[in-house]
This record gives structure tokens, sequence and C-alpha cells, in this order.
């Protein structure tokens, strides 16, 4: 992280862009690299109190956060969803990080996006659930859990719906 912090110093451009669109933390987010997350995470910190933008879009429609879910760096996903990084934004396909997360396999990634409060009601162009994805065991788990809970949370409203309808006859008796 030293040379980073040197090139900002010397006044380097932090979102400078390659002819595909991609800024230093597209590049970062981007290495395919597992052993390394904490530094990874720790550079994406440097580069955006810095003042990279999380949210920037290359050429494909990809934000840091689509490379960091794709490339299974769960650290450097956390770090940008709390630096505020738009969590449901899609790609030209209609991908969200959670349908590419999915798609590779990443259940760290996967969890921590749900954890999140990523939607998981968004569909690709071709009309596909990320869900639809789900390639492993403990990603289809996890997702079965979500969709439990969503029931449940529909049940609970319905209920009180329900109630609250009764309540309303009842005074009107």
């Amino acid at each position: 992280p030293d040379i980073i912090v040197t090139l900002i110093e010397a006044g380097a451009e932090i979102d400078a862009q390659t002819e595909q669109g991609r800024t230093a933390l597209h590049e970062l987010c981007r290495s395919p690299t597992l052993n390394n997350e904490t530094l990874l995470a720790e550079i994406a910190c440097i580069l955006i109190d810095a003042g990279a933008n999380v949210n920037q879009i290359d050429k494909d429609h990809f934000t840091p956060l689509l490379y960091a879910a794709y490339h299974n760096h769960p650290s450097v996903v956390l770090v940008l969803l709390e630096s505020h990084s738009f969590i449901n934004h899609t790609d030209q396909q209609g991908w969200t990080a959670l349908h590419w997360a999915i798609d590779r396999d990443h259940v760290d990634v996967v969890q921590l996006l749900i954890d999140k409060g990523i939607r998981t009601d968004i569909r690709s162009h071709r009309g596909e659930l990320a869900i639809s994805r789900t390639k492993s065991c403990r990603i289809h788990d996890i997702m079965k859990h979500i969709k439990r809970q969503s029931l449940s949370l529909v049940d609970k409203s319905s209920m009180q719906v329900t109630s609250s309808i009764s309540m309303i006859n009842l005074e009107k008796i």
C-alpha cells in the first residue's frame, strides 16, 4: 500500500480510467488472487479515503462491487458496501452482484450481500433471478432460508392486515 499512498500524495488522478472505463478501484476488485484479502481491503480503503468513486461504471456497466463479487473478495465487498456502493446495481445483462456471486459459487459473498440487504427479486434482462444460477447445496440452502423468511414476513403482514380489518369491523358493530 505504500506505493499507492505515494502515488496519491504525488497527485495521481484517483479515478483515471483505462480504455475500458476502469479505475484503480475496478482493477483492484478484479484481482484474481485470493490469498491477500486483507491487503486488498486495505488498499480499497486507501483508494476510497482518497476519493475513489465506489459507484463508477465501466464500459460493461460493472461497478467495483460487481467485480469484487465476481472475483470472490468478501472483505472488499464489505468495504465497498460500507462506503455506500449501490448494492442493487445491474450490469449490461441485468445481473447484480448477487447473480455473479451465485453463478461463481462464492458462498461468503452471497451471504454477505444477503446480510447487507441485496434484493433477491431482481431479474436479469433474460428474466433470470439470481437464485436460478445456484449450483452448490450451500448457496441453495441460503436462498431457501431467505425464501422462508420472506414468506414468513408476508404471512405476518397478511395477519396484521386481517387483524386490522377485524378491528375496523368490530368498531362498526
